[in-house]
């Protein structure tokens, strides 16, 4: 196989294929296409909807096309505490894995050696791929009523964001206030006579 048709499992699925049972990598994580074969996104049936093996739904790069059918995609931050709350059932959704790169530790206290019986490749940072998480899916008939109160949750988020803002306001008018008075006070006791600025 050519390196240009080696593909992971992931990205595979951008063509709607999937890696056949039993079938190893040829390169790294890489598969050819012979070693796959035909593949559709799996329907919510009965308000189940189809995971991964952690309880996600993979939806590569973003593609809507890889949205399971019977089911919509909601990219709403706070969709998940919302469907507990409102007990809809749900699966969240993951487009892909960043890399975050942490230094190697070493907690020995006697500098390493090279021995050749141990790996030749030496790394200064550890790699590590984090999920990059968008939203939910929801079957079809819960998403209305979902979607409704996300809305209704950000119009209280907003208005209680202007409630904030107009107490600080109020608040830095009423010290600026305060301190103007005391210091006419302070002018009216102490110089009558004289003029404050």
């Amino acid at each position: 196989a050519q390196v240009d048709d080696l593909r992971g499992e992931r990205k595979w699925k951008l063509e709607f294929r999937k890696v056949k049972d039993n079938e190893q990598p040829i390169w790294g994580s890489l598969y050819a296409r012979y070693q796959t074969e035909t593949w559709e996104p799996e329907p919510c049936i009965n308000d189940i909807i189809p995971t991964n093996k952690h309880g996600n739904v993979d939806i590569v790069n973003a593609d809507p096309r890889l949205v399971p059918p019977g089911t919509e995609w909601i990219q709403h931050q706070h969709a998940i505490q919302l469907c507990r709350k409102l007990h809809i059932p749900y699966a969240p959704v993951i487009t892909g894995f960043t890399k975050s790169t942490h230094p190697a530790q070493n907690n020995s206290t006697t500098p390493s050696l090279y021995h050749p019986s141990r790996s030749t490749h030496f790394s200064s940072t550890n790699r590590q791929q984090k999920p990059i998480k968008k939203g939910v899916v929801v079957p079809l008939s819960y998403a209305p009523q979902l979607k409704s109160q996300l809305l209704a949750h950000d119009q209280h988020r907003i208005s209680l964001q202007h409630q904030l803002k107009r107490r600080k306001i109020t608040f830095r008018w009423a010290t600026l206030v305060s301190k103007f008075l005391s210091k006419a006070r302070l002018h009216a006791l102490y110089l009558p006579s004289s003029s404050f600025s």
